[in-house]
Parts: structure tokens; C-alpha cells; sequence
């Protein structure tokens, strides 16, 4: 069991059993916290992708836990808007508010119970994310949760979320990632992903492989798989909900899954960590496949225990064969991975689905999403596997013919349902005569095949090695990216002039070099050739820091000079007065006569004064509020006129 308990607390609960948790909600909370590198005082935001049954229960869970400490976690749940409340549902769902005292005393404790009136009587038009604030899915009417915070701006879902949790069909998973992608650009933090996602898609070109909701989501945004992980396990949405004693594992890398593992366990909910996140996957979307022949199976035998218990001998041995073809050495089908696939065998949505079809309550004509039930997933699943396994470049030696076959050809049950749900060649009783086929041979021969490894096929996989350099040459540029939130500017401009002042410094001078220039205010290298009869007093000086500009509102020009060619002067004025300093210096050692130097300002390190002149109009602009565009940096031997006579005489390229 992963985390260590540091304090236990007895629970006793509505099923009479007694549990230990491990330490208080707020310890785990705060463990977490520090883990993600949550700031006091900044709270951690846990979003919920989609609002499915399953979805909006596990984002119930934890509001339940943890929505009371608002101070250091925030809950939300996105779902798309628009979805309106058909008139039949809101009758039931009134029914439904009506025989639980608890929900009709706290709907009219918030003013929201009148609206569902109105919806019952025909007067007014409910909506799927309308009524999951008051707690109600729309898969899942007859259970009613507690409120929760729904957003339905995807952007504003997931911008600066710190856990993602995604509810979303595995259909649906890459187009969504894709596009919260986009709001993640410029990301510093990399979000934590938990999929609950139970399906899965094949790609057959350039080569034929699977692939996971969780590859999807590493695909889709670029996130380090090592922060994606995976929730499975015996779970129906409902009976969590009420309490239900269950169990689940959340499979991924060390770092997170221990910790997420702790955060998430509850004294009904007990999770477990596990690091096959490829099984675990693969069982999640297969168990919907051979669901969906359950319940045919369950209907046309009418319940038969022995018929269900010779189709689940035959679907297990067929999802330990498909995934020994994935995985070298594959988790093994026991514990909460064979319970996951016996409670969806039992009465999940899948089965269900498989039943109403053998009653005639369905068809297949109504398509694999359902009024009230939502996607069901075992649909596309069926279609990805045994494309995927009818691949020829798979091919493996049959074990009684000696000849080579597609690998679907040793899944009787999966052949058979493609038959049934996708091609339709063969009415529902068909999956039957499988079950009946004398020349099927035992189950256990064809576990004991898998478990040689024979038939491994590692390309069926996608690379993680590879999609992780993938994952890292699309994070690059999104890096570069990331890193101008650290400065001031993002825009295009403001990027093409952060590259030229990071342009290599030329060679230093012999002279003591200045003190370090802001990278904003960084001087171009200055001319290669110097004149030869220059001397060294007439080498440009590093400004530091300039005078305040109204010292130099007297000059007769200023009104009718303004921009760069005004900025001119002011350099010519400054340098100006520099060279008359040096001369007067010099003057002063050659004759022994001291010279008086007139009051100016310090010339370097001084604080910039904050009460500038006012410089709208024609009035002096200085150097110093232009940003980058400071034209005193420049070369400024270019710039000024010598009017002292001692002044050495200037080289070529300075003169007139």
C-alpha cells in the first residue's frame, strides 16, 4: 500500500465496517502541497475534465474531503455548455429531489428548488452544467452528489490548474489536450495528470500500435509522461458515491503515483499504487470490449451463471493473450485488475448496453452514445482492437495449424463481436455460437502460449522512449516561450531586441572594466580601429548613469528639436561636458594649477530620480525613459566637437 500512515484515525461507517485512514485530510492535504510546491497562503487547484458519471463522482470525492479547507485547495469540474435537460428527465429528476429530504432542504436552503419546478411543469428549460452545480449528472440522475463548482470556459478550467483529473472518453481525450494545450504555452509549472479514461485507439500507419488516453494526453500537450498517470479499478460510479466499500490503483511513475496514492485514499476508498500503467490501460479498454458480450450473453441465457462463467474463462484467456502481445511482462490478470474486469462484466455501462441490445430495448442504429448513459467506450474499443489485430505484419504461429495468422484469429470473442457491433454481418445470438464452438480449444492453452513470450510484439506499443524526445523537442521552443514570463515583454519586437543584446561583447580594453550594464541598456561593441592619434582621454566613457534632464532645458534648441535628433544633442551636450572635465584634469597635473570643477551631479551609482520633468510634446525626451532605444549608448567619439584648443586632434572617421 503506498505512503506511510504517520497518524491513524478510526472511522466507522453507514456499511457498520471500521477502517484507518492515514492521518487527518489536512495532513494529506498539506503533504501534497509541499510535494507540488504550493506557497502558503496560494491554493492548490484541482480541475476535473469532463462530467461523466465517473467524472463527476471522483470530483465529488474530493470536494466532500477537502472542499472545506478553501484557504488551501480549490475543486472545479468543466463541462461543455449547451446541453439542455429533456422534458422526461426532468420529471424524473424532480422525483428524484422529492424523495430525498437532505437535497430538497438544501436546494431551497440556496433558492434553487423553484427552477426545478418550473422545469417539471413544462415552464423552463434545464441544463446539464446548470443542474450538476446543485449536484445532479446527467448520467447519473438517481445519484445525487454534492455541489460542485462548474466552469464551462475551458480556458478558465485549466489555465492555472496544478491537478487535472481527466474524465473525458478516450474518444474524446486528444481533442480536448489538444486544445487545453494551447492554454498552457506559457506554462513555468507542469501540471499533474490523472486519467480515468477507460479506452483506447489504434493507429495502423506508418506501423500499426496502440494507443493509451494517457499516451494521447502526453501526445496532445506535450506533458512528461512521468507526471500523467492512471486511475482503474472495481468502480461503479454510483455505489462509490454512496459509499460502497472499493478499491482502486493509480498507476504511473514513483514520484507521484506514492503521494497521489495517500491523497486520495479514503476510508471506502482504498487506493493503491502500482507502476504497470501499460496493463493496466490496455485492461481498462479491453474489459469494455468483452462487457459489452457479457451482457449479451447474461440476456439471450437468461441469466445463466454457467453460460456467464464459460464467457468470462474465454474473455480473460483472450485479454491475457492481447496483452502479453503488448507488454513483455504484463501485470498479471488477479487482484483489483481481475476485479476491475469482473464488476464491468457484472454492471457496468458496457454490459448494460449488451443487454438492452439482446432485449430489443436498443439498437445499433441509435450509435454507441446513450441518453442517460452517456459514451459507451466498448464500442470504438472493439473496432481499435481488432483492426490492430488483424494487422498481417503482426502475424503469429498458430499453435494447432503451424501456420502463421493475424493475431485476431486466436480471439474467437473479439472476431465475433466485431462481427455483431461493427460490420454486422451476424445477428446478437451469433456470440453465443462461439461459446459453442467445439473447435474451440481450452482457454488455458492459450494463457500458457502468452506466457511464453512468443508472441511479444513490442511496436505494438508506442515508444515511450521515443515520444518522450518527441515530447522534449516540442517542449523547446515552448520552454523559450515560458522563459519571457520572467521578463517584462512578450511581444515580437520586444523578443527580436532581447536577441541583439545578447549579441557576444567584444574584447575588453586595458582600461578597468565598468560596472555590469542592464541587459536592456547594453552598449553595441564599439569600433574595431581606433585612431592612432588619439589620446587616452578621448576613449568613450560607460554612462553609468546620465544627469537629470532639466539641466539641459536651457538650450535654445530644445523647442524646436524633438525625437532621435534631439537625443543627438543631449549626447553631444553630455560629452561635451565629459571631455571638458578630462581637460581641465589634465591642465591641472601638467601645471600644478588647481582648477575649480563646477557643481554637477555624482556619476554613478546613484538612484534614478523618480520625479522626471514632464517630456510630452516637443518638450527634452531623455535617453533613459526611451527603453531600448538609447541612442546616448552609442559610439559617442561620433558625436562631439572639440572647442578646446589642448584637445589632441581626432582621427579621420571623427572629422567633418
Amino acid at each position: 500500500m503506498a505512503g506511510t500512515a504517520e497518524a491513524k484515525v478510526e472511522n466507522v461507517h453507514a456499511n457498520g465496517l471500521i477502517h484507518n485512514s492515514n492521518g487527518s485530510l489536512e495532513e494529506k492535504l498539506d503533504e501534497l502541497r509541499q510535494l507540488v510546491g504550493k506557497a502558503e497562503g496560494i491554493p492548490l487547484r484541482i480541475v476535473g475534465v469532463g462530467a461523466g458519471a465517473w467524472g463527476s463522482v471522483f470530483t465529488a470525492l474530493l470536494q466532500d474531503s477537502y472542499g472545506h479547507l478553501r484557504d488551501k485547495v480549490i475543486i472545479r469540474i468543466w463541462r461543455r455548455p449547451g446541453r439542455s435537460v429533456d422534458r422526461a428527465t426532468a420529471e424524473h429528476l424532480f422525483e428524484v429531489i422529492n424523495s430525498r429530504e437532505d437535497v430538497l432542504r438544501r436546494l431551497i436552503r440556496r433558492c434553487a428548488y423553484l427552477k426545478y419546478v418550473e422545469a417539471r411543469l413544462g415552464d423552463r428549460t434545464l441544463y446539464a452544467d446548470e443542474i450538476l452545480k446543485d449536484g445532479f449528472c446527467l448520467n447519473m440522475i438517481d445519484t445525487p452528489l454534492c455541489p460542485l463548482k462548474v466552469v464551462t470556459n475551458l480556458q478558465e478550467a485549466v489555465w492555472d490548474a496544478d491537478i487535472v483529473i481527466n474524465g473525458l472518453p478516450s474518444t474524446e481525450t486528444y481533442q480536448v489536450f489538444e486544445e487545453i494545450r494551447k492554454y498552457w504555452k506559457e506554462r513555468i509549472t507542469v501540471p499533474i495528470i490523472i486519467s480515468l479514461a477507460k479506452g483506447v485507439e489504434a493507429e495502423l500507419g506508418p506501423e500499426p500500435r496502440i494507443i493509451t488516453p494517457t499516451q494521447m494526453i502526453n501526445r496532445a500537450t506535450g506533458t512528461p509522461l512521468e507526471n500523467i498517470l492512471y486511475l482503474g479499478g472495481p468502480n461503479i460510479a454510483s455505489e462509490i458515491y454512496n459509499k460502497e466499500y472499493a478499491n482502486a490503483r493509480i498507476c504511473g511513475a514513483e514520484k507521484w503515483r506514492k503521494p497521489l496514492a495517500k491523497f486520495l485514499r479514503q476510508p471506502h476508498f482504498v487506493v493503491w499504487d502500482n507502476g504497470d500503467l501499460v496493463t493496466h490501460e490496455v485492461m481498462g479498454g479491453l474489459k469494455n470490449v468483452y462487457a459489452i458480450g457479457a451482457g449479451m450473453v447474461a440476456a439471450l441465457t437468461n441469466e445463466s451463471a454457467t453460460s456467464k462463467s464459460v464467457y468470462f474463462a474465454h474473455c480473460t484467456s483472450e485479454m491475457i493473450f492481447i496483452t502479453h502481445l503488448i507488454a513483455e511482462e504484463p501485470e498479471k490478470l488477479a487482484g483489483p485488475l481481475l476485479a476491475d474486469t469482473y464488476v464491468t462484466l457484472l454492471k457496468g455501462r458496457n454490459a448494460w448496453y449488451g443487454q438492452q441490445l439482446a432485449k430489443g430495448a436498443l439498437n445499433l442504429e441509435m450509435g454507441d452514445s446513450i441518453k442517460g448513459k452517456g459514451m459507451i467506450q466498448g464500442v470504438s474499443a472493439v473496432k481499435a482492437f481488432y483492426e490492430l489485430l488483424s494487422q498481417s505484419s503482426l502475424s503469429v504461429l498458430h499453435p494447432e495449424e503451424n501456420k502463421p495468422v493475424a493475431p485476431v484469429e486466436l480471439c474467437p470473442i473479439l472476431k465475433m463481436l466485431h462481427k455483431i457491433l461493427i460490420t454486422r454481418e451476424v445477428p446478437l445470438q451469433a456470440i453465443l455460437e462461439a461459446l459453442r464452438d467445439e473447435a474451440m480449444y481450452d482457454p488455458k492453452d492459450r494463457i500458457e502460449i502468452a506466457q511464453t513470450h512468443v508472441f511479444y510484439r513490442p511496436s505494438l506499443l508506442v515508444s515511450t522512449q521515443r515520444h518522450a524526445s518527441n515530447s522534449q523537442e516540442r517542449r523547446a521552443p515552448r520552454e523559450r516561450e515560458m522563459s519571457l514570463v520572467d521578463y517584462a515583454s512578450s511581444s515580437e519586437d520586444d523578443d527580436r531586441s532581447d536577441s541583439e543584446h545578447e549579441a557576444p561583447a567584444p574584447a575588453p580594453a586595458p582600461a578597468p572594466a565598468p560596472a555590469p550594464v542592464p541587459p536592456s541598456a547594453q552598449p553595441p561593441p564599439p569600433p574595431k580601429t581606433q585612431p592612432s592619434g588619439s589620446s587616452v582621454n578621448q576613449k568613450p566613457e560607460t554612462l553609468e548613469k546620465l544627469p537629470d534632464a532639466s539641466l539641459l532645458l536651457n538650450s535654445p534648441a530644445v523647442s524646436s528639436v524633438s525625437g532621435h535628433d534631439h537625443a543627438s544633442l543631449v549626447a553631444a551636450a553630455m560629452a561635451e561636458g565629459a571631455s571638458r572635465k578630462r581637460d581641465a584634469k589634465g591642465m591641472s597635473s601638467s601645471g600644478g594649477m588647481a582648477v575649480a570643477s563646477r557643481s554637477k551631479l555624482p556619476r554613478a551609482n546613484i538612484p534614478h530620480s523618480k520625479s522626471v520633468p514632464d517630456t510630452g510634446g516637443g518638450l527634452l525626451v531623455p535617453p533613459q525613459l526611451k527603453g531600448r532605444s538609447n541612442v546616448v549608448t552609442e559610439d559617442i567619439s561620433k558625436l562631439f566637437v572639440s572647442r578646446n584648443p589642448v584637445t589632441q586632434p581626432r582621427g579621420p572617421e571623427n572629422q567633418s
